[in-house]
């Protein structure tokens, strides 16, 4: 409706177009060989438009607002003109409204044919006129240019010169597949499948759809492997009617792109459930091999003293059953955050806690004290702590699964990337299970090991070696610690990490001081614990104020303007 009433009023500004000075969007017409053309042969012909800087010209379906390029061809006898190729757009946001536009010169195909009529010699005028839309962020401006080109007929093109940067037009257009892509309607989502070799990289793609109303421009778009295919799921447009078949394009860089129909798929439903299972199967196998991952190795000195310490069987599988339900419950509730921060606009990714420098602290702090724990600074027996000495050892291992979720997201590893993209773009419901299936498989070592009697029979009753074992694993714990420095630094500066290592040594006195007065068998007063949490909570206090005061770390800071993004952008710069 919007771009109907946009569209009509464009339309009626035309007769007063005339008003401003000089053309926003210049238009020339350049054959492939210079003004040369065979009879009864085809050549390309560019339609070539050179926006003033700050304003923009529209793709075929310009977006939200807009209206395409109309041409009228005025030609000779015996020569023909098809319809034009649109080069690959940019996606342009704006005030809330997506448009598809282009901001520097670009130029639209066409393919011009003479036939047997057109004799060597002659000269042919190729005339045109062209109505269009030109805005900028503030205003919009409908125009109307005219072009004009005379090409002289010859026999051969053999001594004649390909018209300079041709084959640059040429390499924007999109690149035509061959396959027929499909599509489902899944929801309010657009649902679509397009084979594409895994190969092929991908970087910030979009796709555009030639006809309106068939997608939300604004929304965001998901993109997922699955072997040979892409998988892309869109957000419908509140308009939208059925339709038998879509033209479209997807950008795969910022240079490339690839055109492409897509058909409804009558098979989805066989296709959906086969895809959920080898996804599911792809989950689990992910999770089982993530134990096999750096980040993940340190939770094996939890995991470890704890079958150690199980006074039998049947309390190792009541353990390992909650530490596998701590697992699988981060895992939906990671997915969770995931799937609704993807509704609003957000994009969060895998492991996105870890680029919040509030929870990397938090870990810090945690870590430290199991570090310290395992290492035999000190004991904890009467609070439940991931990993620590309680009583509740079901609580325990609940909470340690926990940890493991939380700890060994950032890695990633065989068969993960599929499942985790693919379980991105599936419903709600459908993606939530493949999370659960990545927690079985995380978790999955430890239930075969305790609930298979042959596998528990290999693990070593309790004895003096486990004090050993118990320092020794306390090392992968420390170093836990300094990878979780690391990812603060990179993601603060160095005030916010002194700040954070000063907070360690208070936890470190407070620590060793209760370990003392375990030593000589006193009881922890509550005077005593309030003071060292009150160290505790200046430091933090401390590190928080820090954080939140961190300036965005930028090369040059500058006054926005949509010509210095698209500079950085075609420079491959990051740009805030």
């Amino acid at each position: 409706m919007i771009r109907s009433v946009f569209s009509f009023i464009a339309l009626f500004l035309l007769s007063i177009a005339s008003l401003h000075a000089e053309q926003l969007i210049s238009v020339e017409l350049k054959a492939e060989y210079q003004d040369v053309v065979r009879p009864a042969h085809t050549q390309d012909l560019a339609v070539v438009f050179t926006p003033q800087a700050g304003w923009h010209g529209y793709w075929k379906q310009p977006g939200d607002v807009g209206f395409p390029t109309q041409i009228i061809w005025d030609l000779p006898e015996g020569v023909t003109v098809s319809a034009v190729q649109y080069p690959v757009p940019e996606a342009y946001l704006t005030n809330g409204i997506m448009n598809y536009v282009y901001n520097d010169s670009y130029a639209l195909i066409a393919e011009l044919s003479t036939d047997d009529t057109v004799t060597a010699g002659s000269e042919l005028p190729i005339k045109a006129r062209f109505d269009y839309l030109v805005c900028n962020e503030s205003s919009c401006i409908p125009e109307s240019a005219s072009a004009e080109l005379v090409l002289t007929t010859a026999d051969t093109l053999a001594h004649t010169t390909r018209t300079a940067g041709f084959d640059e037009y040429l390499k924007a257009l999109p690149k035509p597949l061959a396959a027929t892509g499909s599509y489902v309607i899944d929801g309010n989502e657009l649902l679509v499948t397009l084979p594409l070799p895994e190969s092929t990289s991908l970087d910030s793609p979009r796709l555009f759809i030639e006809q309106s109303d068939v997608i939300d421009n604004v929304a965001p778009q998901v993109f997922a492997r699955d072997k040979d295919q892409l998988v892309i799921r869109a957000k419908l447009s509140e308009d939208y009617t059925e339709q038998e078949k879509l033209s479209a394009l997807v950008s795969i860089n910022k240079d490339t792109g690839l055109s492409f129909s897509v058909t409804p798929n009558t098979a989805a439903g066989n296709t959906s459930a086969y895809s959920f299972l080898s996804t599911l199967l792809a989950a689990i196998l992910g999770g089982l091999l993530l134990n096999l991952m750096p980040c993940i190795f340190p939770i094996l000195s939890i995991k470890i003293m704890q079958f150690a310490n199980a006074a039998n069987t049947k309390e190792a599988r009541s353990e390992s059953t909650w530490y596998a339900v701590g697992i699988i419950l981060s895992c939906v509730a990671l997915a969770m955050v995931i799937m609704l921060s993807k509704e609003m606009g957000t994009g969060l990714g895998w492991a996105f806690q870890l680029q919040n420098p509030y929870m990397i602290f938090a870990l810090i702090l945690l870590t430290t004290a199991i570090s310290f724990n395992l290492a035999g600074l000190y004991e904890f027996k009467s609070i439940n702590i991931p990993g620590l000495r309680s009583d509740n050892k079901k609580t325990d291992a609940f909470y340690s699964g926990i940890l493991t979720a939380l700890i060994a997201t950032p890695c990633s590893g065989p068969f993960m990337a599929t499942a985790l993209g693919t379980a991105l773009v599936m419903p709600t419901h459908i993606g939530l299970l493949i999370f659960v299936g990545l927690g079985i498989g995380i978790a999955l070592p430890y239930l075969l090991v305790s609930f298979h009697p042959k596998l528990s029979a290999l693990i070593p009753k309790p004895g003096a070696w486990m004090n050993t074992l118990r320092r020794t694993l306390s090392v992968p714990m420390f170093l836990t610690v300094l990878a979780l420095l690391w990812v603060l630094f990179k993601e603060s500066d160095s005030a916010t990490l002194f700040y954070a290592l000063f907070s360690i040594l208070v936890l470190s006195l407070g620590l060793w001081l209760i370990g003392i007065r375990q030593s000589e068998q006193k009881q922890q007063k509550w005077l005593f614990l309030s003071i060292v949490f009150g160290m505790m909570l200046v430091s933090s206090s401390l590190f928080f104020n820090t954080a939140s005061d961190t300036p965005i770390q930028a090369d040059t800071v500058e006054p926005y303007s949509q010509e210095r993004l698209q500079h950085y952008l075609a420079d491959n710069q990051p740009v805030f």
